[in-house]
C-alpha cells in the first residue's frame, strides 16, 4: 500500500527558502529607511537656528496703525502701495497684532504736572478720558516681540543730537508729524524742508547704539508705529525703522492723492499715548503745530499719571518745525519739554 503523501522537492524548498529572506531583508531595509527619515525631520525641527532676538519683522512689512479710523477687529487694511501695515482692532488687550485701541477724547479738566503728595496711580498707563465718560487705553504694554521685556535691563545707553538737542538714553521713542502742513507751500514749506527733518531724525537713528532700544511713531489724522513695542537698535532694525519713516511722509498732499484722514490734523495726543506704554527715558517730539483732539493740559495729565504709575523718569527734547507764527503750538512744545526736564528748540 503505497502512502498519499508526497515528498517536496529540495528545490522548491530552496526557492521558498530564498522568497522568504527575500521579502525579510526588504523589510528590514523599508524599517531602517522610516527611522532614518523621522530622526531627520526631528533634528531639522529641535536644532534649526533661532532667529535674531530683537530684530522686528513681520511678514507684511513693517507699521502697525492706531486711530478711530482703524476700522473693525481684525479687519485688513486696505492696499496702500507706498505702506504694507496691518490694520488693528478698535478694542481689545493689545498684543502684537493688536497695538493699540481707538483713541477718543472728551474734554478734561485741566491738570498740573507737578506731582501731588500721595497722587493715586491709575490701573493702566496712559489713560485719557473717552466719550461717553468712559476710557480708552493705549496698548503695547502686553504686547510686543518677543523677548524684548527682558532685553530692557540690558540695554545700553545712547548718546544722540537732534537739531542740536543733545540726550543720553536707553530707550528712545521718535515721534513725528506727518500732517500736510508739514509739506504746505502756503507756509513756506515743501517736501524738501520735511525731508530735512527726516534727514536728521534717520541720522540719530543710525548712531543709536545696537544694545539700545527705540521706536519710530508718526502722527497726523492717524497714529501708527514702526514695530508695536521698542526694537534692539540692530543694523537691520535701524535700515528698516528710517525706511519706514520715508514712506510714511506726506508726500501724498503734494499729489493730491492722501489717504482720507492720514495727513489731516495733528494728533499729537495719540502719539503720546502709544508711546508712553514703551517706557522710553528719551522722546523726540517734532512737530510744526498745535495739537488737534486731546489739548495740552490732557497730553501733561497723561504724562504725569505715566510717570506716578511707573516711576519711569522720561524727558522730552521738542522740536518746533517750521511753526511760522503758530504760538500756541510752540508754547505746547516748550511745555512738554520743560515739564520733563527735556529740551526745546526752534528750527525755522
Amino acid at each position: 500500500m503505497f502512502s498519499s503523501q508526497t515528498t517536496t522537492p529540495l528545490w522548491v524548498r530552496l526557492n521558498r527558502l530564498v522568497l522568504a529572506l527575500a521579502q525579510a531583508r526588504f523589510f528590514t531595509i523599508s524599517v531602517a529607511l522610516h527611522i532614518f527619515l523621522v530622526l531627520g525631520l526631528a533634528t531639522l525641527v529641535l536644532f534649526r537656528p533661532p532667529p535674531e532676538v530683537g530684530d522686528f519683522t513681520t511678514g507684511g512689512g513693517e507699521g502697525f496703525l492706531s486711530g478711530s479710523e482703524a476700522g473693525p477687529a481684525g479687519a485688513p487694511m486696505p492696499a496702500q502701495p507706498e505702506t504694507p501695515t496691518m490694520e488693528l482692532p478698535s478694542t481689545g488687550t493689545a498684543t502684537p497684532e493688536s497695538v493699540v485701541t481707538a483713541i477718543t477724547h472728551a474734554s478734561a479738566k485741566p491738570a498740573t504736572f507737578a506731582l501731588a503728595a500721595g497722587i493715586s496711580a491709575p490701573g493702566a498707563i496712559g489713560m485719557l478720558p473717552g466719550a461717553g465718560g468712559q476710557t480708552s487705553a493705549a496698548g503695547g504694554g502686553g504686547g510686543g516681540i518677543p523677548g524684548l521685556a527682558a532685553q530692557r535691563a540690558r540695554a545700553v545707553r545712547s548718546r544722540l543730537n537732534v537739531f542740536g538737542l543733545q540726550a543720553e538714553g536707553e530707550r528712545i521713542v521718535f515721534m513725528v508729524d506727518i500732517s500736510g502742513s508739514m509739506v504746505s507751500m502756503r507756509d513756506g514749506k515743501s517736501e524738501a524742508t520735511y525731508r530735512r527733518l527726516e534727514k536728521e531724525i534717520a541720522s540719530a537713528i543710525r548712531n543709536l547704539d545696537e544694545r539700545s532700544q527705540f521706536n519710530v511713531i508718526t502722527f497726523a489724522g492717524l497714529v501708527a508705529a514702526f514695530a508695536p513695542d521698542l526694537v534692539t537698535a540692530t543694523s537691520n532694525n535701524k535700515t528698516r525703522a528710517i525706511r519706514w519713516l520715508g514712506k510714511e511722509g506726506p508726500y501724498a498732499e503734494l499729489a493730491a492723492r492722501k489717504p482720507p484722514g492720514k495727513h489731516d490734523g495733528t494728533n499729537a495726543g495719540g502719539a503720546v499715548e502709544l508711546g508712553l506704554p514703551m517706557r522710553p527715558d528719551i522722546v523726540y517730539f517734532a512737530s510744526d503745530g498745535s495739537p488737534k483732539g486731546a489739548g495740552p493740559a490732557q497730553i501733561f495729565e497723561m504724562i504725569e499719571r505715566h510717570v506716578a504709575a511707573t516711576g519711569v523718569p522720561l524727558k522730552v527734547f521738542s522740536v518746533s518745525y517750521k511753526s511760522g507764527g503758530d504760538d500756541g503750538g510752540k508754547q505746547f512744545m516748550r511745555g512738554l519739554a520743560e515739564r520733563t526736564g527735556g529740551s526745546f528748540t526752534e528750527v525755522e
